[in-house]
C-alpha cells in the first residue's frame, strides 16, 4: 500500500494563511516606501527656494568729476543662481544706483531671462549715472564726498518670476541685490563693494 504525500487540510490552510501574511506583509511594506519617497519628493526637491542674486564685479568704464557733480557708466555684473530643481523665470528689471540711498543718480534695465534649475546665470548691466539730481548747494555732504576722493553709492535690483517645478507647479519668487560700492574719484575706478 502506497504512502499518501497530501497534507492535512489543517496544514494547507496554515499554508495559504503564511502566503497572504508574505503577500500582505511585503505590501504594506511597499505601501510605506511609496509613502517615504513622495514624502523625500515634497520635502526636499519640491521644496520653492528664493532664487540668489549677487553682485560679482563692479567696473568703472568712465567717470566725469566737477566741484559739485559726477556722471559716468558703470559696468555690474551679476551672478543669479538658482537652487531649485525647475527653471526660474525672472520678468524685466532694473537695476538702480542712488546717493545716500534717497536720490535716485542711475538706473538700467534688465532684459528678462530663464536661469536652468541648479545652475547661475551671469547678467551683465551697464548703468549711466548723474548726480543732476542731487545739488551740492543743498546737500554739503556731496560737496564734501567729493573733495575727499570718493563717493558712496548704493546698489539695488529686485528679480521678480517664477520658479516651475514638474512642469505645473509654479511659485512666485523674488531675488534681490542691496549692494554698497565706494568709488575712488582720483583712481577713477571702484575701491570696493559691500553687499547685505
Amino acid at each position: 500500500m502506497g504512502k499518501s504525500t497530501a497534507l492535512p487540510a489543517n496544514d494547507e490552510n496554515l499554508l495559504r494563511q503564511k502566503k497572504r501574511t508574505k503577500y500582505v506583509v511585503f505590501a504594506a511594506a511597499f505601501a510605506v516606501f511609496q509613502v517615504v519617497q513622495i514624502l523625500v519628493l515634497f520635502l526636499v526637491i519640491m521644496k520653492v527656494k528664493t532664487p540668489d542674486v549677487r553682485l560679482r564685479s563692479a567696473t568703472l568704464l568712465n567717470l566725469d568729476i566737477t566741484n559739485s557733480s559726477f556722471n559716468g557708466t558703470l559696468k555690474a555684473e551679476f551672478g543669479v543662481k538658482n537652487p531649485n530643481f525647475g527653471p526660474f523665470k525672472y520678468q524685466n528689471s532694473s537695476v538702480q544706483l542712488f546717493y545716500m540711498d534717497s536720490y535716485l543718480v542711475g538706473e538700467a534695465g534688465v532684459v528678462k531671462e530663464k536661469v536652468r534649475f541648479r545652475s547661475t546665470k551671469k547678467v551683465d548691466v551697464l548703468v549711466n549715472f548723474s548726480s543732476i539730481r542731487v545739488a551740492a548747494g543743498q546737500n554739503p555732504r556731496l560737496r564734501s564726498e567729493l573733495s575727499s576722493g570718493s563717493v558712496t553709492l548704493t546698489v539695488r535690483s529686485k528679480l521678480e518670476g517664477k520658479v516651475t517645478l514638474m512642469m505645473f507647479l509654479k511659485k512666485k519668487r523674488t531675488g534681490d541685490v542691496d549692494c554698497i560700492l565706494t568709488i575712488d574719484l582720483h583712481k577713477k575706478s571702484v575701491r570696493e563693494f559691500k553687499c547685505d
